[in-house]
């Protein structure tokens, strides 16, 4: 229920660093402007303006130490740091960069 609420979830990007660098606008989808919504039957958007860039979905491991992510043929793990009702704290390895992400909840 913390991820997706009761229905979904809309989380903001509040801090994205790479490698420990703090960053302000890195990529398409790891933009300081995106959301990512989480939907109760496993689905993801990723929101810029409205606007929605791509879908996926989303799983938790076995034991819920991670989020397994899929967006379009790309695939994620997040390692979660943090979890609760408001905020949303995970690392991922991408090629050798590791990216640290923290998500504030939007209530819908």
């Amino acid at each position: 229920m913390m991820l997706a609420g009761e229905k979904m979830k809309k989380w903001e990007i509040d801090t994205y660093a790479i490698n420990g660098t703090v960053l302000d606008e890195v990529t398409e989808y790891h933009h300081s402007g995106n959301s990512n919504v989480f939907f109760t039957d496993h689905r993801l958007e990723i929101i810029r303006d409205d606007e929605i860039l791509e879908t996926g979905h989303w799983y938790f491991s076995e034991d819920s130490s991670e989020i397994e992510v899929t967006l379009g043929s790309k695939f994620y793990i997040y390692k979660l740091i943090e979890i609760s009702s408001s905020e949303l704290q995970y690392i991922c390895v991408n090629r050798s960069d590791t990216i640290e992400t923290v998500l504030r909840t939007q209530q819908l």
